[in-house]
């Protein structure tokens, strides 16, 4: 028998604690943290599978995997109709977010995916996963979130890096490059960074290339896209 969720999650939590303290992640809600800055609204997530994703893996039901994310507030939501707020603040899930990063594990657990921690039947193999996740975030997971709030390091990224699965984790959200979802996104912060000539190029190209209503589950979408298109133009051409 597996340990209970409730267990694993304390515990991971409970390690992360330092870390939220330390990088000033203060908002609260069962298994989520968030912090707010400038530009951005960031997350950290505990989550835990499905009855078919532990059977399709052959994992224990109390295995889990840490998420982080990074919702960009000059560019409009993508992924999700609505977003929950708490005293006007939006608290974004991962998924919600323009850009995630998934830390990788760094022990060996054989046909496990690299994102996830098994957890047995032990308090010894908690304990482990426990370690290994907690260092993870420590080594790659915030300093991660820190470069994120560095507007010209989301300007490189979204302007030269396509999503990837290395050995320190996956980078994600963010549309491969060309992408609508990668013009949408690119266009918002190169406008948000006073690049008018290049938001007009990738905002147009959004509008051009996909159904961003279907994507985003909002129809306004489209005239968000188009009423910043406007503002690019003429500030462009000003």
């Amino acid at each position: 028998m597996s340990i209970d969720k409730k267990l694993v999650a304390k515990a991971v939590l409970g390690a992360l604690e330092p870390l939220f303290e330390l990088y000033d992640f203060k908002i609260v809600e069962s298994r989520r943290r968030w912090r707010c800055h400038v530009d951005s609204v960031q997350v950290v997530s505990l989550e835990f599978f499905s009855k078919r994703h532990t059977a399709q893996w052959g994992i224990p039901a109390s295995s889990f995997a840490l998420s982080t994310g990074v919702f960009l507030l000059p560019v409009p939501s993508i992924y999700a109709p609505t977003i929950a707020t708490r005293d006007g603040v939006l608290l974004p899930e991962p998924a919600q977010c323009h850009i995630r990063f998934e830390p990788a594990r760094r022990i060996r657990q054989r046909d496990v995916p690299s994102n996830v921690w098994a957890v047995g039947d032990s308090e010894a193999d908690l304990q482990l996963a426990v370690d290994d996740a907690a260092g993870a975030m420590r080594e790659h997971g915030f300093p991660w979130l820190e470069q994120v709030k560095d507007l010209d390091y989301v300007l490189k990224l979204l302007r030269e890096s396509e999503e990837e699965d290395n050995a320190h984790g996956r980078l994600l959200g963010f549309g491969r490059l060309g992408s609508p979802v990668r013009n949408v996104i690119r266009g918002f912060m190169e406008l948000h960074a006073g690049n008018y000539a290049s938001a007009c190029d990738h905002l147009e190209a959004a509008l051009r290339k996909g159904d961003l209503a279907a994507l985003s589950g909002r129809n306004s979408i489209v005239k968000e896209i188009d009423d910043a298109l406007k503002r690019a133009m003429r500030a462009r051409d000003a």
